[in-house]
């Protein structure tokens, strides 16, 4: 499931390998990518829960905390975390307190393209 996924267009890739993968956002758009269910980041978990096991999260607002309590309430066992770093541009620091205290992120290999100027990665954590 992805949440806050704007016009949708990582769940369409996903979807292009054959991921089973659910878009959601508050604020859905025209020309998304795909259909994108109306739903805010942590009524989407709440929805959902139990019938995905990994959650994607792109990019959440620095300013806000829903990216923080939506992951305070999944109970899948794997975060995809797209996004600059604690201290960056996304998320809380109680989102990636949260992550540190109950996840531990796998070493990948990175190969996200980033724009210039910008130290984004993608991270995958796995409940501890």
């Amino acid at each position: 499931m992805e949440i806050n996924c704007g016009k949708g267009f990582w769940t369409f890739c996903l979807r292009l390998l054959g991921c089973d993968i659910i878009a959601t956002d508050l604020f859905t758009q025209d020309s998304s990518w795909i259909y994108v269910e109306q739903l805010d980041a942590v009524s989407a978990v709440e929805k959902y829960n139990g019938e995905h096991s990994v959650l994607l999260c792109c990019w959440p607002d620095y300013e806000k905390e829903y990216a923080y309590e939506a992951i305070s309430r999944f109970t899948g066992d794997t975060i995809i975390y797209i996004g600059e770093g604690k201290c960056g541009s996304c998320a809380t620091d109680s989102f990636f307190n949260y992550l540190t205290e109950k996840y531990q992120k796998l070493e990948i290999e990175n190969t996200l393209q980033s724009w210039p100027f910008v130290n984004d990665s993608l991270s995958i954590y796995k409940k501890k």
